[in-house]
């Protein structure tokens, strides 16, 4: 059984595709069979024409959907899979614009303003992305500062995007630090991210400079902050213990 189907929009012909039916028991054929479908791939400026083979259950639910253009799904599933064996990891650029000090859900940190250019033809779609952050005060020194991690986010075609994650940094680490820092010191972000249909993980490393005034600021108020803290846990504890 063949039946060959075109599908116009506005007049125009949109594609072609051909339904077969196959039997893979000719005894049975009411419980084993299944269906091909045969669209067109652009191919060098040519067309040319790709069988797959689909379930029966599969097919019915195509046919519930006649609007959609199977056949441009399909090519776009190859095309995908194609640039995640030939591409392992998608082009983008990544930068860290600046590093800002705050408070976030009462608690101390970093902003980190990110902003990502998708270089892409095509969507992209962030599954998860991991930060780490470092501080180099000389060259061969490094201090860890903390982590963070950003899920599920969506770069549109030859778009921009723009992140600020916070990195929560203990107070305590924030005092041992800067017993070490007496000048303008580097920021470092590694940033690893994974990237719907492909691969391997993009890994890159993006540094800024933080000028010392502005981290002896975020220090005071670290220092503010947690001694009212430190107080408000006091008075409590010692209304719970009356």
């Amino acid at each position: 059984m063949h039946r060959r189907v075109t599908y116009y929009r506005s007049g125009e012909c949109i594609h072609t595709c051909s339904i077969r039916k196959e039997y893979t028991n000719l005894h049975r054929p009411k419980q084993k069979h299944k269906y091909s479908v045969v669209f067109l791939i652009n191919s060098e400026g040519k067309m040319v024409n790709v069988t797959i083979s689909v379930p029966e259950t599969l097919k019915s639910k195509m046919d519930e959907h006649p609007d959609v253009n199977w056949s441009k799904v399909c090519r776009e599933a190859i095309d995908t899979h194609i640039r995640w064996l030939e591409n392992p990891i998608p082009n983008i650029k990544i930068e860290l614009d600046e590093v800002r000090f705050g408070y976030q859900n009462g608690k101390p940190g970093l902003l980190l303003d990110l902003s990502f250019k998708n270089e892409m033809q095509r969507e992209l779609m962030l599954d998860r992305m991991f930060l780490e952050v470092e501080f180099r005060p000389t060259p061969g020194i490094t201090f860890y500062i903390g982590s963070s991690e950003e899920m599920r986010r969506r770069i549109v075609p030859r778009g921009k995007w723009v992140m600020i994650p916070h990195v929560d940094v203990d107070p305590d680490t924030i005092l041992r630090v800067d017993e070490q820092l007496a000048r303008t010191f580097v920021c470092a972000v590694l940033i690893t991210g994974f990237f719907e249909g492909f691969k391997e993980a993009y890994t890159i490393n993006r540094a800024v400079k933080v000028p010392i005034d502005e981290w002896r600021r975020f220090v005071e108020l670290v220092l503010k902050t947690e001694k009212e803290k430190a107080k408000i846990r006091k008075k409590r504890l010692s209304e719970i213990l009356e």
